[in-house]
């Protein structure tokens, strides 16, 4: 019997310390799951919204808006698609900033002026592409959060087609005199012509792309 008695002293002792070590330790933040039927795009508390691998890659553009709520659905419907447009129109400006740059530094011997005063000049052109091209309705998803009230909206857009756009108005003889040396033009508006056809093709796969998104719920 006296045998059992330290083995038991014991065992009660490590129980005793096991409970102890459990209460002071910091019970795990659990993350709130996803209310049902919200979609991917639209961010949770404590989570990283999910995005799709070309949107990541910069191949397709969103803006994402988001209105509080307000007892007029239709103003609040309407204050998030301004903001998914202005989100929008930001990534388009910064994209193709971003073409701009390299496009002006690979044809740089064929510049009238330098590549910085030449990129300053094609943004007058990008921010009219974007107060003209991104006018009017556009496809969009939409999502009103059960629990909040909020208003969300999403807007997708081809890369490719943004750069279309810039090429060819690069392409108009307007811009042509503006920024490229006329004795070569005609090297210029060759490979801006292929550069646009390129960019068709992958026009066509991006937009297929942003079909199948918007399909998702």
């Amino acid at each position: 019997m006296k045998k059992l008695i330290m083995p038991l002293i014991l065992l009660c002792f490590f129980v005793g310390f096991v409970n102890n070590c459990a209460k002071r330790i910091a019970p795990v933040t659990q993350v709130p799951e996803r209310q049902k039927g919200k979609p991917n795009w639209v961010p949770t508390a404590g989570e990283v919204t999910v995005f799709d691998q070309d949107i990541a890659e910069g191949k397709i553009i969103q803006g994402i808006g988001v209105s509080e709520y307000k007892p007029n659905i239709r103003a609040m419907r309407q204050t998030a698609i301004a903001d998914a447009m202005n989100k929008l129109a930001q990534q388009v400006k910064v994209h193709l900033e971003g073409v701009t740059r390299v496009t002006m530094g690979n044809w740089s011997d064929f510049l009238q002026k330098d590549a910085e005063s030449s990129i300053e000049e094609v943004k007058e052109v990008i921010k009219s592409i974007v107060d003209v091209e991104l006018q009017g309705p556009k496809p969009m998803q939409e999502y009103q959060d059960k629990e909040t009230g909020q208003y969300w909206v999403r807007v997708l857009m081809s890369a490719a087609t943004t750069e279309r756009w810039l090429k060819e108005k690069l392409r108009s003889e307007a811009e042509m005199k503006r920024l490229f040396i006329e004795a070569k033009s005609s090297q210029i508006n060759e490979e801006l012509t292929k550069d646009i056809e390129r960019l068709r093709q992958e026009e066509k796969a991006q937009q297929e792309k942003i079909n199948a998104l918007y399909q998702q719920k």
